[in-house]
């Protein structure tokens, strides 16, 4: 990573980091939906630090109206450095209302920092259409940054890309590539167990 002063290059630094992320959800009712993420952070370089958060929230379906509740980082552990700095993560609620007609889907949202240090709060919306079968087209904005994006499925597997916009910082872009398993977890592990175990039947 470049440091920059007065937007001339004056040294760099290598930095690491990477995270794990989890998530959950169970029908309660037809309608009502409960689910749970967990999260954690690792910083390898410059420096040691790690972390761990867990949101719980709420999905409610009446008709063509989605309301959805979470509440971020409700238990967390803060970014615990090496030499015992703990560095506090924000616990913020976000309130979230979609409608989904025949091939378009509308998002709004809005979130807010219960800190008294600082100013978070911020308005999101959203836009999907899914008129052109396989391809699916979006746009977003809030606050700070607008993007554009695309999706483009083929089965079980997905494609995803968008370009962001930011405000001040220079524009990027991300890709993820996901595969989406209709099976239970149980028995995927099943199936993955019983081909290791042919495998290594068949080299030894």
């Amino acid at each position: 990573m470049a440091v920059h002063l007065y937007g001339n290059p004056i040294g760099s630094f290598r930095y690491t980091s990477t995270g794990l992320l989890l998530g959950w959800g169970h029908y309660v009712a037809s309608d009502l939906s409960f689910g749970l993420q967990i999260k954690s952070y690792f910083l390898v370089s410059p420096t040691q630090a790690c972390g761990v958060a867990v949101s719980p929230c709420v999905l409610c379906r009446q008709g063509d109206f989605t309301i959805g509740f979470v509440w971020r980082n409700i238990l967390n552990t803060g970014t615990q450095h090496k030499d015992g700095h703990i560095e506090p993560w924000i616990r913020d609620p976000a309130a979230g209302l979609c409608w989904q007609g025949k091939n378009a889907t509308y998002c709004v949202d809005f979130t807010e920092n219960l800190i008294t240090r600082g100013d978070i709060r911020c308005v999101r919306m959203g836009y999907e259409y899914t008129g052109f079968g396989p391809l699916v087209l979006r746009a977003g904005t809030n606050r700070d940054w607008s993007s554009v994006g695309l999706s483009v499925h083929w089965k079980a597997l997905r494609i995803d890309f968008a370009y962001l916009l930011h405000y001040a910082l220079p524009d990027s872009y991300i890709v993820s590539l996901s595969y989406q398993e209709t099976d239970s977890l149980t028995r995927t592990l099943s199936r993955a167990i019983r081909w290791l175990g042919s495998t290594l039947r068949s080299v030894f």
